[in-house]
């Protein structure tokens, strides 16, 4: 039964991707983002250091983040970290950052040059077109404040808050 139910949906994707006249490899993804795994992932984790090949020993520890790096981040960031909320988004970030500092990749492992890899992407040359420095003009007539043809905005605080 388990390879009859395999089989069909094996022949609904192909009988999709024949049938379809547009972009194939765009509408194989379409249907495969849209249908329902039913294997469960298990969580990977990494077995490896960063300096060399070994099982790593380490516990992991959760992230704490100090008043003065708080106060340090607000000043150079022009962020504001008053809430309590705002602080656990930082550590939580900070975290993820460790997570993937300490990833293990080896030689086999190709870099990427583009996230659209099997897609086509055609740039327009980039030429300027006389209508175009007429509308710069017009466009930076609105600005308050200009410095050699750039907007200046002032420097504010931004406060994080994230909404549950």
């Amino acid at each position: 039964m388990d390879t009859l139910r395999r089989s069909r949906q094996t022949f609904r994707i192909l009988v999709n991707i024949t049938v379809c006249r547009f972009n194939a490899v765009t509408y194989y993804r379409t249907y495969c983002a849209s249908t329902k795994t039913r294997a469960k992932v298990q969580p990977v984790e990494n077995k490896f250091d960063n300096n060399n090949n070994k099982q790593s020993t380490e516990i992991r520890r959760p992230v704490t983040i100090d008043e003065a790096t708080i106060r340090r981040l607000e000043k150079l960031a022009l962020v504001g970290f008053e809430y309590k909320q705002s602080k656990r988004v930082l550590e939580e970030a900070v975290a993820f950052a460790e997570r993937l500092r300490r990833v293990h990749i080896d030689e086999t492992v190709r870099p990427m040059y583009s996230t659209l890899e099997n897609e086509h992407i055609y740039l327009r040359d980039d030429i300027a077109l006389p209508y175009d420095i007429n509308r710069r003009c017009d466009i930076l007539k609105n600005a308050a404040l200009l410095e050699e043809e750039y907007f200046v905005a002032p420097l504010t605080t931004v406060y994080i808050v994230t909404y549950t």
